[in-house]
């Protein structure tokens, strides 16, 4: 392989030998020189003539910026027989580009162009990497990312200045807006510069396995100054970024205003690489992710009535089902969001059951971390509660599936709106409004639960779609979840039970995980007794025969 300046001395050597020259006469001095050959294999032409030119461009391009056909004539032997001749190997030139002009090589006009050598080709020559050379017309977007690709590596190792950088980057859009990935980047990101630095940013993940990289580290090859550099980071830490918007990209932490370090969603790999499946990595600090694979499937028992209800709302939850829904809705002028109020007793299975949906259609579930949204400091609260919303609508860009927002004890959010009497009390007024407006633009699934659902603001009502109250379970319905809790424990210990003690389905799998605890740390298998004695706690609250004794009386008693 030749070195970089060796291959620029046989594009002298060439200019040299052809200088006074007509084209034909040049060819035949040349024929059998290896520079013709070098330049001919390097840079792809087609004909001897075309590499002569492009010879006599890098001779001519070095020294002044653009050039025109006199030039070219005045330069070999002011023969105006070989026009023809030059304007065909120039259009060739153009086609390939391997040279630029100010008109399209088709134009009758052509023959007054001004031609000029393109960044990328110089760039080449210098670095003896053909891979750099823009082809006519990429036949896959990932060849436009594999030659954007190697830009950033040059621009890295301080080989290409960032000007350059941009004016090869644009040329390569320029040349390929045939492509359907290329059209539907600019459609939604319209910003040349926010595109740039999505392809770095892209660069990075791929290098680095997708770690967050600090923006000042990729604002360097995207702003042509510091100046403009700050200013843009200005714009992203005022949301202002179409990349974060749109959801190409997420903060660290957004809710502290001075943190800068980011990396692509899911979302911004489903866009830019379809053929290569990318994990969802979403965070959030107020909202748990809880997988579907990490639920585990679990029957659930309800009397008949009630069952046929949760049938109902869970067969929402399957994407074609929920897709239909969705369409009548919008096709109707109603808002396609689906929302769910479950309450009733504790215990009886709320959380559980949207937890099964969930399982069952493969969807995420991101429940509200509630204690992280109310704040000491003034107006965070309010900033967190429109953070939920918002994070989780960039959740929904980033899994192909719609998660679920679960509000678990909704009524520590969802409570009566309060007389302002003190500075807390126009902070919970504020959370109302926030979340009332949120809910009246919802456009994808919220779940809430509570036990108390008298304390729930009547403005709440007309927001769920569905309100689902769940009772105590039935005789019937206890039994079946007894045996399912504890299938080798005989029938007649477990109707005991059940007629004994009227437990929930929650008291009954704390008995259960009791049961568990005794076999595997106590190193034994629970009887009959332990069953009734944990069933009996389960009921402490309801045990008023003998008041609880606490404190210096109740030691007295013991001695």
């Amino acid at each position: 392989m030749h070195s970089s300046t060796s291959l620029l001395q046989k594009a002298q050597l060439i200019c040299e030998l052809s200088d006074g020259h007509s084209l034909p006469q040049a060819l035949q001095e040349l024929k059998e020189e290896p520079a013709l050959k070098a330049m001919i294999e390097f840079f792809g032409c087609t004909t001897p003539e075309e590499a002569v030119l492009l010879a006599w461009a890098f001779g001519r391009g070095i020294q002044v910026s653009e050039f025109i056909l006199q030039d070219i004539i005045d330069d070999f032997g002011k023969d105006l027989h070989q026009v023809d001749l030059l304007l065909h190997s120039l259009q060739a030139l153009c086609q390939m580009n391997l040279l630029e002009a100010d008109v399209d090589p088709t134009d009758n006009s052509f023959l007054l162009a001004k031609f000029k050598l393109p960044t990328q080709v110089l760039l080449a020559a210098l670095h003896q990497n053909a891979g750099l050379l823009l082809p006519v017309k990429l036949a896959r977007f990932q060849s436009y990312l594999q030659f954007a690709f190697q830009l950033i590596g040059l621009v890295k190792a301080d080989k290409l200045n960032a000007a350059n950088f941009h004016k090869s980057l644009l040329q390569a859009e320029n040349h390929n807006t045939h492509l359907p990935a290329i059209q539907q980047l600019r459609q939604l990101i319209p910003d040349f510069q926010q595109r740039l630095i999505l392809l770095v940013l892209l660069e990075h993940s791929v290098q680095q396995d997708h770690k967050w990289i600090d923006l000042t580290d990729v604002l360097k090859y995207c702003a042509p100054n510091s100046l403009e550099a700050y200013e843009v980071l200005c714009r992203f830490r005022m949301g202002q970024w179409q990349l974060f918007r749109e959801g190409f990209i997420q903060p660290y932490s957004p809710e502290i205003a001075d943190e800068q370090h980011v990396k692509l969603t899911a979302y911004a790999f489903q866009v830019l690489l379809p053929e290569i499946p990318v994990p969802a990595a979403f965070q959030s600090s107020l909202l748990r992710v809880i997988l579907p694979d990490a639920i585990t499937p679990e029957a659930l028992f309800f009397e008949p009535a009630q069952q046929e209800q949760l049938g109902l709302i869970g067969s929402v939850f399957q994407q074609d089902q929920l897709a239909s829904l969705q369409a009548a809705l919008k096709s109707n002028g109603l808002q396609p969001g689906i929302s769910i109020l479950l309450h009733g007793q504790p215990g009886t299975g709320k959380t559980a059951s949207v937890l099964q949906w969930a399982q069952r259609s493969g969807r995420t579930v991101l429940q509200v971390e509630i204690s992280q949204i109310r704040s000491k400091w003034l107006g965070d609260s309010e900033k967190n509660m429109r953070r939920v919303f918002s994070d989780y609508d960039r959740a929904c860009r980033e899994y192909t599936q719609l998660p679920v927002l679960l509000f678990n004890e909704a009524d520590a959010l969802f409570g009566r709106r309060l007389q302002v009497e003190r500075s807390v009390d126009q902070v919970q007024n504020n959370l109302q409004n926030i979340l009332l407006q949120a809910m009246e633009d919802f456009k994808g699934i919220l779940v809430a639960t509570t036990n108390l659902p008298k304390q729930l603001d009547p403005a709440f009502d007309r927001r769920f779609l569905y309100k689902l109250y769940f009772d105590k379970p039935t005789q019937a319905a206890r039994l079946q979840i007894w045996k399912a809790a504890f299938p080798a424990v005989n029938h007649k210990t477990l109707v005991e039970l059940d007629q004994q003690y009227a437990l929930t389905g929650g008291q009954i799998r704390n008995i259960q995980r009791k049961f568990t605890i005794q076999q595997v740390v106590g190193n034994k298998q629970p009887d009959a007794d332990s069953l009734h004695q944990w069933a009996a706690e389960e009921l402490y609250r309801e045990r008023s025969d003998r008041p609880t004794v606490i404190g210096f009386q109740a030691y007295r008693q013991c001695s």
